[in-house]
């Protein structure tokens, strides 16, 4: 690495940037258009977002405290030219050029030098020799590092280390987690594949995101009995139900629902809303009733509710964690309670003795 100098012009965006992958209008740019002002714009806005919303809070901040060499900016050069690709701090560098534009327009940029902005800004160059080496720098940031990615990008860059010949087990080692995360991420990221395929026709707007679903693929893709449920083919990295993976892609996708009248549509939450339900789905997925049950409420809470087996563990689970809890209380001359103490007793009491009442009468 080399720390080198470069005007603000000559700095670019990479639309390749791993940050950005999982919004769905994403696509790979060929290296040969990566500084084609189209480009350069798309991928501003998939950065800054609309209005800068998504880097106002970067903006606003160099604006009260100027530019802090908190991080450095990481850099390639750009063929052989003198213009050079941000690999690390894309978010910086969009956010000095909107400094830049303001700047220019005559506007406030807080107690920012105006000279800095067109002065060569030092950045560090990074000069790897495959895009492993690169692969491994952004994992050991965004994956186990201080700055994490969503899942959805970070088990994509694993997936991509395992696809350029690395094990498990080196990626776990050359990035800094354990070796059983690395394969949970890589086969969630597999297993999502067919639900992003299966639903990319959709239109739901930005109330329905289906790339931070993956956490629901890892969990599905781990637990033993929904696993066999949905027939999940560990060297294929498939699913083999077809009537039960459509089942459960319904599950965790908004119903669109069409009035007749108005034309208009509303979009409806999903049965299950996140990976611990999906976790709790475990439970009651061999019990076909309570499946239909489900479906027909859309509320998966209450039918984790009126499920016998399910209530019952959770009671028992319960009722174990109230007896260790009261073993471990310390009964002596040393124990005093309150008034509230004895009273909150008296209504356990009063319950356990209501339990093992009903439960002699059956």
């Amino acid at each position: 690495m080399e720390a080198i100098k470069v005007r603000l012009e000559n700095l670019f965006l990479d639309p390749n940037n791993y940050r950005l992958r999982s919004n769905p209008d994403w696509n790979i740019i060929d290296e040969k258009s990566i500084l084609k002002p189209g480009i350069q714009k798309r991928t501003t806005y998939f950065i800054a977002g609309e209005n800068n919303f998504k880097i106002n809070d970067l903006i606003e901040s160099i604006k009260i405290n100027g530019f802090l060499k908190v991080d450095n900016i990481l850099v390639k050069r750009y063929e052989n030219s003198e213009n050079y690709l941000v690999i690390e701090g894309n978010r910086r560098l969009a956010a000095l050029k909107v400094l830049k534009e303001q700047k220019d327009k005559g506007y406030d940029i807080g107690i920012l030098d105006p000279s800095f902005l067109d002065s060569p800004i030092e950045v560090v160059l990074y000069i790897y020799l495959n895009d492993k080496d690169y692969l491994i720098l952004m994992g050991l940031k965004h994956v186990s590092g201080n700055k994490k990615w969503d899942t959805y990008n970070q088990s994509k860059l694993l997936y991509e280390l395992k696809n350029q010949g690395e094990k498990e087990i080196d990626i776990a080692k050359k990035i800094g987690l354990n070796k059983s995360s690395v394969e949970q991420q890589i086969r969630g990221y597999l297993a999502i594949q067919e639900f992003l395929e299966e639903i990319k026709s959709e239109n739901y707007g930005d109330r329905f995101d289906p790339y931070q679903k993956l956490q629901m693929f890892i969990e599905l893709t781990t637990k033993p009995k929904l696993k066999k449920w949905i027939g999940w083919d560990e060297n294929t990295f498939s699913f083999k139900n077809s009537d039960n993976k459509k089942r459960f892609f319904s599950w965790i996708t908004p119903l669109i629902e069409t009035d007749d009248e108005s034309n208009e549509s509303e979009i409806i939450d999903p049965i299950i809303l996140n990976h611990k339900e999906v976790r709790e789905l475990e439970n009651i997925i061999d019990d076909e009733e309570t499946l239909e049950y489900m479906e027909r409420t859309r509320n998966f809470n209450e039918t984790l509710s009126q499920n016998y087996a399910y209530t019952q563990r959770q009671f028992s689970k319960i009722i174990k964690n109230i007896e260790k809890t009261l073993v471990n209380i310390p009964i002596g001359n040393i124990l005093s309670y309150t008034k509230e103490d004895k009273n909150s007793m008296q209504v356990i009491k009063d319950l356990m003795n209501e339990f093992l009442s009903k439960n002699n009468q059956k």
